[in-house]
């Protein structure tokens, strides 16, 4: 195990330079370049644009930008937010515990397609597995923005449960800002868990292993519990080890739309405005989670199946 850990360590340290590398290339050769913005400016003359490019150490050629840029990241300094007088990684370290925040409570709500998905394979064919079938297979088809759009114009426009101004306390208000976004952006998590889980309990409740459990009278807690739950878990490590990185890239529409002061709203309006440096140290954060990702996927396997060896 320590041996696979070392090596996939390195190689995520590859993959991680490869991604940046290619983002740092592509961003800059992108029609306009990164200080487009400046360009846009009309209050900016030429030699203003000229000094703010050479602090910025735009002026240099691309490869010399590209070593520099390199060298810094690794102390995640990715220099000035074009539009904001702060270092880039403070605006983003700001918005991290709210996109935590956000994406730990749309976690726990979409672990519960775990027992949805066990209990949908204990009862095939009956009328609680068929109504979970219909419900994900119509939530699968259904696109998240619309949804919560749709959410919106109920909450906001018919009922008007959205509160009014800033300041306002009580449940009502945090159940609508926290608990409605993150149910909507864990909607692909459930449906996801759901149907995984339940196609796998199916194949684990028809292998021998159960038929025999069940011939020898062992209690169904028993049975479900040691034989059907722990083998039934292998598809949901992986999906938890691919969904780290979701915590930034699908929150970005939740954000957006529920104006949530998270990363993904703020790498929407780095976009816009073209706030590079921004939006390299959210893509490199990015970056990281999802190799991390992949990696604690590996190292569960090992943890949940034994069978599974790395030497």
């Amino acid at each position: 195990m320590r041996r696979f850990i070392i090596r996939r360590v390195l190689q995520s340290i590859l993959l991680i330079w490869a991604v940046m590398s290619l983002t740092f290339l592509l961003i800059n050769i992108a029609p306009g370049g990164p200080d487009a913005i400046l360009a846009q400016n009309p209050k900016l003359t030429k030699d203003q644009i000229a000094a703010i490019r050479e602090s910025y150490g735009l002026n240099k050629p691309l490869y010399e930008q590209y070593i520099v840029w390199m060298g810094r990241i690794v102390t995640f300094d990715f220099g000035r937010s074009y539009t904001n007088p702060f270092p880039a990684v403070q605006r983003v370290f700001e918005r991290v515990p709210n996109t935590a925040e956000l994406g730990l409570a749309s976690y726990l709500i979409g672990m519960l397609g775990i027992p949805i998905g066990i209990y949908a394979a204990r009862h095939r064919g009956k009328f609680g597995d068929n109504f979970i079938r219909v419900v994900t297979v119509i939530g699968s088809c259904m696109p998240v923005w619309w949804i919560s759009l749709m959410v919106i114009f109920i909450l906001a426009a018919t009922l008007r449960w959205f509160p009014q101004g800033e300041g306002q306390g009580g449940v009502l208000p945090w159940f609508v800002n926290l608990i409605i976004p993150a149910a909507l952006l864990s909607t692909g998590t459930l449906i996801s868990f759901t149907r995984f889980v339940r196609a796998e309990t199916l194949e684990v409740l028809s292998q021998d292993y159960v038929r025999t459990a069940n011939a020898k009278g062992l209690a169904a807690g028993q049975v479900n519990r040691w034989h059907v739950f722990r083998n039934s878990l292998i598809p949901v490590v992986t999906l938890l080890g691919y969904l780290l990185p979701t915590l930034v890239s699908g929150a970005i529409i939740t954000e957006q739309i529920f104006q949530w002061p998270g990363m993904g709203r703020l790498f929407y309006q780095s976009a816009v405005s073209r706030d590079m440096p921004v939006l390299l140290c959210i893509l490199y954060i990015s970056t990281i989670l999802t190799v991390l990702g992949t990696l604690l996927a590996d190292i569960g396997y090992g943890l949940v199946d034994p069978r599974v060896r790395y030497d």
